[in-house]
């Protein structure tokens, strides 16, 4: 599901749907597959803590909620997280 918010970072959000994408199809036994997700996901991670960081200049910049768009960054963010791990 193509969130609102998604349009104000499209290039961030292209990049969060296609490593999920990649994760999801991945095989388990496939280890330089989840080696290299691994490595995007924690590149990611931190481009979407910037992002979730700087909610109040979206807000601004777009006239959107600002605790709205930083809960959907942040999710985005924690979600790369944990892919990282």
């Amino acid at each position: 599901m193509i969130s609102q918010f998604a349009k104000y970072v499209p290039e961030d959000a292209k990049m969060f749907d296609e490593i999920l994408d990649r994760y999801a199809k991945r095989k388990p036994e496939d280890i330089e597959t989840s080696y290299e997700l691994t490595q995007e996901g924690l590149i990611l991670a931190q481009r979407w803590n910037d992002i979730s960081s700087n909610a109040t200049w979206y807000a601004k910049q777009y006239g959107i909620n600002k605790t709205d768009f930083k809960d959907w960054s942040y999710h985005n963010y924690r979600i790369l997280h944990e892919l990282h791990v």
